[in-house]
């Protein structure tokens, strides 16, 4: 596994069958997920992870369908080659993040009404 994400093993293509690739699966850890992102924390993320997300995102579906680089400097080819991205898969993503961070934000209202906090 790389940079803690699970999903990305590598698969070498002459394994011995299909025994020893369900072994190999049994050993894999549970997927963990929240929203998009997998083997998250328990806590969660934060609205301000949430909108980063989302930038994050619509830079990646920006850079798939004009061909300019994000912030990392990671162009178009990069994405859809390496990073398999798609522009409709990147814009659906951005969109739950913000959606999420929206949530997050009238979740934070409504539990700073109930304590009489003025936001």
């Amino acid at each position: 596994m790389s940079l803690g994400a699970w999903g990305d093993e590598s698969w070498e293509r002459n394994r011995g069958g299909p025994v020893e690739i369900t072994e190999m699966l049994l050993r894999m850890p549970k997927p963990i997920t929240r929203g998009l992102i997998v083997n998250m924390p328990a806590r969660g993320m934060s609205f301000h992870a949430r909108l980063f997300q989302a930038r994050m995102w619509r830079e990646t579906a920006m850079a798939i369908k004009y061909d300019r680089p994000t912030m990392t400097g990671t162009g178009r080819r990069w994405h859809l080659e390496i990073g398999h991205h798609t522009y409709a898969d990147s814009l659906r993503r951005a969109r739950v993040n913000l959606y999420l961070a929206h949530r997050l934000n009238r979740k934070t209202a409504v539990t700073s009404a109930d304590r009489g906090v003025e936001k």
